[in-house]
Formats: structure tokens, C-alpha cells, sequence
């Protein structure tokens, strides 16, 4: 009998307990099976767990310190339920992240609307510009004079109707040859109204010159808008899980922050530099 015991109390733990995964990020609604409330950020799922998702493009990302990076999407060849929901087991979905390896995006002074024509064309709508809360684009302020007479403005289709938006401009009192053109959720209002930020479509920016009535495209956008409220439980979650999976690295913080990036990338969109900086410093006070 002691003998037995011994065994027992030897047996690896890591033989007796299930592999288990924390989600970092939602597309659509997913269910656990039997289960009414959906899942949620920062939640746990485990290789049998029986997973329902709303739709075919709904899916999971999900991460573990000692497994890496997964998405779960269902099977494309299981059913739908009476209720249209499709019901796949996660031992059976469990697809390896493919690394994005493309970073944030820094932002450097933009001279002249070719500059920022140029910049603009670094995104796309496999990796749209990331605005978080507000974004602030960099521009000469030698080359963009008197925002009162020249400004920008971004044109889009919303509900079968053309809508224009003049942009805003912010001058730093730090640096006299900057002027900020800012992005924000002013952008999805329209007569008043917040709106879904996924709605419009087909967005150009546009440089008016008012006194000379003269209106030039400046390129077509690509752009995903989010809060801070949204990215940061999904940062925090991954900050946990490879905090724990590079300890003892000399380079921890660089890893972490390489994860972190790639995530936004892989599931949001191209985020600035800046705003990437202050989040990373929300996620460590917690």
C-alpha cells in the first residue's frame, strides 16, 4: 500500500492536468457547449471543451505560455445546429498563429502630401491603420500653413449616402514645426450619431484648398477603429501568459512586446508607435 502511495505522489502533474488556453481575442460569438453566455477575453478553454460559433468566420485567438499562439475557427465541413450554430471540439480546430512579422508603425515627420500619400500606402485592409481612441498624424507645419483656409477631410459611404468629414488639426506647444492631423471617433458620427466604426466604406482623404476651391485625393484609406476599453483586456491577457512562458530571458521585454505587436497586427491593424507605448504602460500598472 505505501508503496503505491508513492507512485502516486511521484506521478508528473503535468501528465494529470489538461492542457489549457486563454483567449485573447473574439471574432463574432463563441459558446462554450451547454453553455448560454458567451465567452469572453481572459476566459479558459481546454481541449475537450465542445466550442459554437454564430457564424463560418467566427473564431478564437487564443495563447499558453508553454504552447504559443492558436486560432480556433470551426471546421468548414461541420454542420449547422437547428439553431445555426456549428459545433466543433477545440482538440480537433487547434491551428498554430501564423506569425504576421510586421510591426507598428513609428511615426516620422511628413513634409508635403507625398509624404503622406506615401505613408498612407503602408496600409491595407489585411493590415488597416489602428486608431486607438485618437491618432496623430505628424506634418510639417512649414508645409501645411493656416489650417483655417487648407485642411483635410475623409470621404466615405455609409447607408447608400456620401459623407464628408473634416479632420482636425492639434499644434503641440512643444515643437513649433509640427502639426498634428488627428484621427478619432469623430470620424464615425454622422448627423450627431455615433455609428458601427465597420459600416463605412471605400474612405479617401482629400486636401481643400477653400479660398481656391480646389479639392485633391490624397489616397485611398484603410482604417479599423477601436477604444483603449477594447485592446487592453486582450494586452493584459497576453502579458500574463508570455511574462510566465519568458522568464529568466534576457531579452524578456522585447519578446513580450514582439508578441504583443503581433497580435494587434495579426487581429486589429497597424498600430502607431506612441499609442503602443502608453498602452504597454497600462498594461504593467494593471
Amino acid at each position: 500500500m505505501k508503496y503505491v502511495l508513492l507512485i502516486c505522489l511521484w506521478w508528473p502533474a503535468s501528465l494529470m492536468a489538461e492542457d489549457v488556453y486563454y483567449i485573447s481575442h473574439i471574432q463574432g460569438v463563441v459558446k462554450k457547449k451547454g453553455q448560454k453566455k458567451a465567452l469572453q477575453v481572459g476566459e479558459e478553454v481546454y481541449l475537450n471543451d465542445s466550442l459554437s460559433y454564430d457564424k463560418p468566420d467566427s473564431y478564437l485567438s487564443v495563447c499558453s505560455p508553454e504552447k504559443g499562439n492558436f486560432i480556433l475557427k470551426r471546421d468548414k465541413t461541420a454542420p449547422a445546429s437547428k439553431k445555426n450554430e456549428f459545433l466543433v471540439a477545440v482538440k480537433d480546430i487547434l491551428v498554430p498563429a501564423t506569425k504576421t512579422g510586421t510591426l507598428g508603425v513609428r511615426g516620422g515627420l511628413l513634409n508635403n502630401l507625398f509624404d503622406l500619400e506615401n505613408y498612407l500606402r503602408t496600409f491595407s485592409p489585411q493590415a488597416p491603420m489602428l486608431v486607438c481612441d485618437v491618432r496623430r498624424i505628424a506634418l510639417n507645419n512649414t508645409s501645411f500653413v493656416n489650417p483655417a483656409d487648407r485642411f483635410f477631410y475623409i470621404t466615405y459611404r455609409y447607408k447608400q449616402q456620401d459623407i464628408d468629414k473634416k479632420l482636425s488639426f492639434s499644434k503641440p506647444v512643444s515643437s513649433k514645426d509640427t502639426l498634428f492631423l488627428l484621427l478619432d471617433n469623430t470620424l464615425y458620427q454622422v448627423d450627431g450619431k455615433p455609428i458601427d466604426p465597420a459600416e463605412p466604406d471605400s474612405l479617401n482623404l482629400y486636401y481643400r484648398i477653400h479660398t481656391e476651391n480646389k479639392n485633391s485625393l490624397v489616397s485611398q484609406v484603410y482604417i479599423r477603429y477601436c477604444t483603449s476599453v477594447e485592446l487592453l483586456p486582450e494586452l493584459k491577457v497576453l502579458y500574463n501568459v508570455w511574462e510566465k512562458a519568458f522568464t529568466g530571458k534576457p531579452d524578456k521585454e522585447q519578446l513580450i512586446t514582439r508578441e504583443l505587436r503581433d497580435h494587434l497586427v495579426a487581429h486589429w491593424g497597424r498600430l502607431d508607435e506612441d499609442t503602443f507605448r502608453k498602452l504597454y504602460g497600462q498594461v504593467l500598472r494593471k
